[in-house]
């Protein structure tokens, strides 16, 4: 089981673009969209339109959902 869910996040990160997948990387840094949209030097919008494609290309609904796809459920490590 824990296979394939690790199989089925890779087949939906494989379908995020590149500036997309920079975002994801500095969410799950933590870092707050102002902080993104400075670093990546594009505006908040932007940042705000990735942070929803991400959401939605990866089937969540909320920042909580998305951090636990990265992060094990007890007992799977």
């Amino acid at each position: 089981r824990h296979d394939e869910t690790s199989q089925d996040l890779t087949t939906r990160l494989a379908t995020l673009s590149d500036r997309e997948r920079e975002v994801l990387d500095q969410i799950l840094e933590g870092k707050p969209t102002r902080q993104i949209a400075d670093e990546l030097r594009i505006t908040v919008k932007t940042v705000e339109f990735h942070r929803a494609r991400i959401r939605e290309k990866l089937g969540v609904a909320s920042l909580p959902q998305l951090f636990r796809l990265f992060i094990p459920a007890e007992g799977d490590a």
